[in-house]
């Protein structure tokens, strides 16, 4: 009888899971079919239900995370992913619809006012886009991580490289930020930082040094407050390089430190469910005081900015319409904007001289990058000044039409998926960071990761190994032998 009632239970929660999967792709797939619809048809009348349009958007987003969250769990990358394509893409609609800022201005260096229907031409990509994504997202990527066992070995000496490298990093940092309180922040952007020298060749590079024993220890998967201490260690120096002007670096490690503490470790979702939200609220507020800052460091700061962060943030949609309403008068790439990060390595070798020197016509001439060219297409003083657009994945493949909307949305979650199939490869764990926290900025960067930064931390684990190795076998040969 007892098993008689627990095969029933079983078939019943079967059965639920069904019923929900199916609705879920029911209603994925008939929103799909839906914004295809009003895509190829003459959407213009969607400009006298703008309003209307924009609360089906926020409606059928809300609905979409609630179906990961469902799905995967709450510190799954999609979950994480999709809070970021709302802060980065579809933050303006928000602000748009409730009279907070108009989603048709854009307000930078670059100026412009759209047309209602280029607005409504790159929400309705943007859109097909992410629901591309979820419809090959639920066949494509598993809802749990392969997990490694913990390397004691991996963990102490990550341990070590960090500790070793801080004070360096510290004096690197300190260097850096009196260099821009003396030139500004834009010049350093714009390639002063090339005229900064440091004492020693070790301080220059302790940065990639320190970076490295971070993904060696998570590599070597520590145990939960080994993992705690250290990550506050390396979050400290994040905060340091923030304060250089750059506010992602910061936020990017924070999200992956939830991600990584949700997918590595058995803990109490729901209190850490709440500690995210508040550390969430903390950023934008710390986000918002900052960029004040950094604009007037001598007004006070205004509260009421933190309503604004949604549209400061949500610069992708402006961007994507920028490129929808140039892209015909902009010249030609040879193999496409998306394709960039991968080919960079071998442009920078060869040119390294002529690229080396921060934002100029070398690096619009020799780099096919969506950010140089659209910004220097627009505004050549902007852009030579250090000035940028950013970019978009979106952006990156509608150069290719519709098509290349959705073959690189469905793309996308198979590339995802190769981080949780293979995530009991240590080699996959010590990328993870460079992963993960590319898909939380995807929204406004690049499709691929640069190769760059790729193949550099790549030759340093390839060097690990091979030392690693040789002094396990050195150790191996002490050992007496017994017959």
């Amino acid at each position: 009888m007892i098993i008689f009632n627990k095969e029933n239970q079983i078939k019943k929660a079967l059965n639920s899971i069904m019923k929900f999967n199916n609705f879920r792709f029911l209603v994925i797939f008939s929103n799909f079919i839906f914004v295809n619809v009003l895509y190829f048809i003459d959407y213009t009348f969607i400009t006298e239900y703008f309003k209307l349009f924009e609360v089906y958007i926020l409606l059928l987003f809300s609905l979409l995370v609630y179906f990961n969250i469902k799905y995967f769990g709450f510190f799954h990358i999609m979950v994480f992913f999709h809070s970021t394509f709302l802060l980065f893409v579809l933050g303006k609609v928000p602000a748009d619809l409730f009279d907070i800022a108009s989603i048709q201005e854009f307000y930078s260096l670059v100026n412009n006012n759209f047309e209602i229907i280029t607005i409504i031409e790159a929400l309705l990509i943007s859109v097909l886009s992410l629901l591309a994504i979820n419809l090959f997202s639920f066949f494509f990527i598993p809802k749990k991580l392969k997990l490694l066992n913990s390397n004691k070995l991996y963990v102490s000496i990550g341990k070590k490289i960090m500790l070793f490298s801080f004070p360096l990093i510290f004096i690197k940092l300190y260097i850096e930020y009196k260099f821009i309180m003396t030139v500004g922040y834009v010049s350093y952007y714009a390639g002063a930082a090339t005229n900064i020298h440091y004492p020693f060749i070790l301080i220059g590079i302790s940065h990639m040094i320190f970076s490295f024993g971070y993904f060696i220890f998570l590599a070597g998967i520590p145990e939960l407050k080994k993992f705690k201490l250290y990550s506050y260690i390396f979050l400290f120096i994040m905060l340091m390089d923030a304060l250089k002007g750059s506010r992602g670096v910061l936020v990017l490690p924070i999200l992956f430190y939830f991600w990584y503490l949700g997918n590595f470790y058995e803990i109490n979702i729901k209190k850490y469910k709440k500690i995210f939200i508040i550390f969430s609220i903390i950023l934008i507020s710390f986000s918002q005081f900052y960029a004040q800052y950094r604009l007037d460091s001598s007004k006070s700061y205004d509260y009421s900015k933190i309503l604004s962060f949604l549209t400061d943030q949500g610069r992708s949609v402006s961007l994507l319409s920028l490129y929808i309403e140039n892209k015909n008068s902009m010249p030609e790439t040879t193999l496409g904007y998306i394709f960039e990060p991968l080919t960079f390595p071998f442009v920078y070798v060869n040119n390294r001289s002529l690229l080396s020197h921060g934002q100029n016509i070398d690096t619009v001439t020799l780099r096919e990058n969506l950010n140089h060219r659209l910004t220097y297409y627009l505004n050549e003083n902007y852009y030579l000044s250090g000035g940028g657009l950013g970019s978009s994945y979106i952006a990156e493949a509608y150069e290719f039409g519709y098509l290349g909307i959705i073959l690189f949305s469905i793309l996308l979650p198979y590339l995802i998926s190769i981080l949780y199939k293979y995530s009991d490869k240590r080699i996959v764990v010590f990328f993870s960071f460079y992963i993960v926290t590319h898909i939380f900025t995807i929204g406004r960067a690049e499709y691929f990761m640069n190769l760059w930064g790729i193949l550099k931390y790549s030759i340093l684990y390839v060097i690990f190994i091979l030392i690693l190795k040789i002094l396990i076998k050195k150790d191996l040969k002490n050992v007496p032998k017994y017959n």
